[in-house]
C-alpha cells in the first residue's frame, strides 16, 4: 500500500526506488528461481546448493529484476525532470493498471482463440458442404 501511494508523489517515488533497489531484485530472484524449478529450493547445505547449480535461476531472476528496476527508476527520474513531476502519478497509474490488463488478457485471449478456432472449423465445414453440393449439381446437370 505504501508503494502505491509513494509512486504517485514525484520526489517520494525516487526515494522509494532507491529503497527498493535491494528488495525488488531479491524478490525477482526468489520468484524466478521458484518458477524455474519443479521443486522448492531448500538450502540445508550451501555446498549442495552451489554444486547442483540451483542458484543459477535465482541469479538470472535477480539480474532481470535489477535491469527492470534500474530502467524504471531511470525513466521515472527522466519523466519527472522533463514534466516537472506531473508524470509521476500518470506513470504510476499506468504501472498499476498494466498488470491487471495483462492478467485479464491472459484469461480472455485463450477464450477468444478458442472461439476463433470454432469459427474456423465451422467455416471449413460450410465450405466443404458447399463444394460437395456444387459437385453433385455439376454431376446431375452434366457440367464439368
Amino acid at each position: 500500500m505504501l508503494e502505491i501511494v509513494a509512486d504517485k508523489i514525484p520526489a517520494l517515488d525516487s526515494i522509494n526506488d532507491v529503497a527498493q533497489t535491494v528488495i525488488r531484485p531479491a524478490a525477482g530472484g526468489i520468484a524466478f528461481g521458484a518458477g524455474a524449478s519443479a521443486q522448492t529450493v531448500a538450502v540445508d547445505d550451501p555446498s549442495v546448493f552451489f554444486a547442483d547449480h540451483t542458484w543459477i535461476p535465482i541469479i538470472v531472476g535477480v539480474v532481470i529484476a535489477l535491469v527492470v528496476h534500474f530502467t524504471k527508476a531511470a525513466a521515472r527520474v527522466a519523466a519527472n525532470t522533463v514534466s516537472g513531476g506531473i508524470a509521476a502519478p500518470v506513470l504510476s497509474t499506468a504501472e498499476d493498471g498494466a498488470p491487471f490488463a495483462l492478467a485479464a488478457a491472459a484469461i480472455v485471449i485463450p477464450v477468444v482463440a478458442l472461439l476463433l478456432l470454432g469459427l474456423i472449423v465451422t467455416a471449413v465445414a460450410m465450405i466443404r458442404r458447399y463444394a460437395r453440393r456444387r459437385a453433385r449439381r455439376a454431376v446431375q446437370t452434366g457440367e464439368t
